[in-house]
């Protein structure tokens, strides 16, 4: 579907404009291939039977990385993949984040330009930031302009510099 929101089977949106966002792969000894979301790669839990959702975690020599979010007490440093960068962030418990990286540097340098919210300097490099973390007040943006945003009603926040809605609550949020 592809509309920034996560649905109930988590998988709507995994394939977005000739993007794969997370991965496929065999699980539970089945030949389907499943969908293993962003979050789960790099977690330190084999979701696939192969192993594939772990495969390269350690060793990310030439890649951008980052500090991986998790709820266990370890620090582990993992790589942003292609297929982890920008995707939609997923809500656990109604409203806490589950992104791929703890400092959301996965939601920067988009590939799929419908993904990106705006352009600005990050560490002193231009960038874009995605959609799904404008205006959620991360502070990506070296001048904060991912958080210059008007809140219009109850369920709808715009930035400052964008015609168009960049967040809308839901119960999920």
């Amino acid at each position: 579907i592809c509309q920034l929101v996560w649905g109930e089977d988590c998988e709507d949106e995994a394939l977005c404009n000739g993007y794969t966002y997370g991965m496929y792969c065999n699980r539970w000894g089945n030949s389907i291939l499943y969908h293993i979301a962003q979050y789960q790669i790099c977690n330190g839990k084999e979701d696939c039977d192969d192993g594939s959702d772990e495969t390269g975690c350690t060793s990310f020599e030439n890649m951008k990385s980052c500090i991986g979010y998790t709820q266990a007490i370890n620090v582990i440093r993992i790589p942003i993949f292609n297929y982890t960068r920008c995707a939609v962030i997923y809500y656990a418990d109604s409203s806490i984040p589950r992104p791929y990286c703890e400092d959301f540097m996965d939601q920067t340098n988009c590939s799929d330009i419908s993904k990106v919210g705006l352009t600005c300097s990050i560490n002193g490099y231009q960038s874009t930031v995605s959609k799904s973390v404008v205006c959620l007040g991360i502070g990506l943006c070296d001048d904060g302009l991912d958080g210059q945003c008007i809140t219009t009603s109850h369920s709808c926040t715009i930035h400052k510099r964008q015609t168009s809605v960049v967040r809308w609550r839901t119960n999920m949020q």
